[in-house]
């Protein structure tokens, strides 16, 4: 029982000193180690990285040329691998315009999955924003979908695509990374190496210092490793599924070719343009008559009101100058009267009647 509690001892003691070590370890600036520590940190990571580097080697850069290549406009002719080591990465792109929307889309959704691939992004839009209030406005929609496709089926796969439209735009690339993955796969084979190199010589550390060094550099290298592995893995991924994007416009229909190498054709198609033109300058006038009616009939209405009030008050003026006219004449006759009874006379003033004084009075008042 005694030795066994000492040995407990021990192992809480070494336990306790380790972490404290470790714990100095990770300070900033007075970090508490010591040039002999750095010593041993340095010369460890440099064996275990030599022995790794000399376990694997790295391939010459002339062993795998970097290029890419470019292709547009239908054939084939597209770049195929050598040998399994060369690495290539297809890509693409193919815009469309169709009379049926919906039928062509469906196609594509459909090539896709029966050639193992999948939708990897996908957008819909509708031109028409008129929809609200205008039904008779017919829509242009658009769909931009990116596929993943087996690089085996690639070519394939866009060659059927012409099935589905008017092809108007065709693109191709193919992108040979084949350098930069064998510089990828060494740099993982040996980062692996030096990652048992240190755990070899984790467990023949003999103190704390040579462990915490030792460990050091081991997450150094792990995290290095996992960044490699991850870099593999999508470059696996871009070379097993290329990508294609494909970009569908709907249109309402094609333009016709005009035939005008007779003058039969050219005097045909004129008179059928004039017509048309003449129907479209009455179809513009009916609906610039539709459009105005309602101004047309609020026009008419203020007419009538007018034309009514004049016809009103006109008789009431025209009455007015009519008695005026007679009284005038009255008073002409009575004086032609006066100075046939009496030659040379002057005739005596003419007290104003009672009509005088109530015309008198309008004047006053307007």
């Amino acid at each position: 029982m005694k030795r066994k509690g000492l040995s407990v001892f021990r192992i809480m003691s070494l336990a306790g000193i380790l972490s404290l070590g470790m714990i100095l370890t990770g300070c900033g600036g007075n970090s508490g180690k010591s040039a002999a520590n750095d010593s041993v940190s340095d010369e460890y990571r440099t064996e275990a990285a030599y022995s790794a580097k000399e376990a694997v080697g790295f391939a010459p850069e002339e062993a795998y040329a970097e290029e890419s290549a470019v292709y547009t406009g239908e054939g084939s002719g597209l770049r195929t691998p050598q040998s399994e080591s060369e690495k290539l990465i297809y890509s693409g792109s193919i815009t469309l315009q169709t009379l049926e929307y919906d039928k062509t889309v469906q196609s594509i959704r459909r090539k896709v999955t029966e050639t193992g691939g999948f939708v990897q992004y996908e957008d819909e839009s509708d031109g028409n924003d008129s929809w609200y209030y205008n039904e008779g406005l017919s829509s242009r929609r658009y769909a931009q979908i990116q596929a993943r496709i087996p690089s085996e089926k690639f070519e394939g796969f866009l060659e059927s695509l012409q099935e589905d439209g008017q092809v108007m735009n065709r693109h191709v690339s193919v992108d040979n990374i084949s350098q930069t993955y064998t510089e990828t796969e060494a740099s993982v084979k040996a980062y692996e190496i030096e990652q048992e190199r240190l755990l070899e010589m984790m467990d023949k550390a003999e103190t704390i210092e040579d462990m915490i060094a030792v460990e050091a550099r081991l997450s150094e290298v792990e995290a290095e490793l996992s960044r490699y592995k991850t870099d593999l893995a999508s470059m696996d991924r871009d070379v097993e599924y290329s990508t294609v994007t494909i970009s569908v416009e709907e249109v309402r229909e094609y333009t016709e070719e005009i035939d005008d190498s007779t003058f039969a054709s050219r005097l045909k198609e004129t008179v059928k343009s004039s017509w048309s033109g003449f129907l479209m300058v009455m179809e513009g006038l009916l609906h610039l008559v539709i459009r105005l009616f309602p101004f047309l009939v609020v026009i008419a209405v203020i007419i009538l009101i007018v034309t009514a009030l004049d016809r009103k008050f006109g008789e009431k003026r025209r009455a007015r100058k009519a008695e005026k006219a007679a009284k005038k004449r009255q008073k002409f006759m009575e004086r032609q009267q006066y100075r046939q009874g009496y030659p040379g006379a002057v005739p005596p003033p003419q007290t104003p009647s009672a009509p005088d004084q109530a015309e008198k009075q309008d004047k006053e008042t307007k």
